[in-house]
């Protein structure tokens, strides 16, 4: 259960941070220089969180973490 759930933990929190960065860019109205270095950005704190992860550190990957510490603590939230 806990290899069916690993990667389904993983992109909730993946989810997660792109809708965080979706947020910000839309909520204050960013132009697209500020848009495009706020992505690229994201992309440089992304590869840094998951070469953590390769050395079994969850701390930016709260629902992974939970997960593989065999806390299943998973929650989907579907907005309609």
């Amino acid at each position: 259960m806990r290899n069916l759930l690993c990667p389904l933990a993983y992109l909730a929190d993946i989810s997660s941070r792109l809708n965080d960065l979706n947020t910000s860019i839309w909520v204050t109205a960013m132009n697209v220089i500020t848009a495009r270095e706020s992505i690229s950005a994201f992309i440089n704190e992304l590869s840094s969180c998951i070469s953590c992860i390769g050395s079994g550190t969850y701390a930016d990957f709260p629902q992974l973490g939970a997960v593989s510490k065999g806390k299943i603590s998973l929650i989907i939230v579907i907005e309609i």
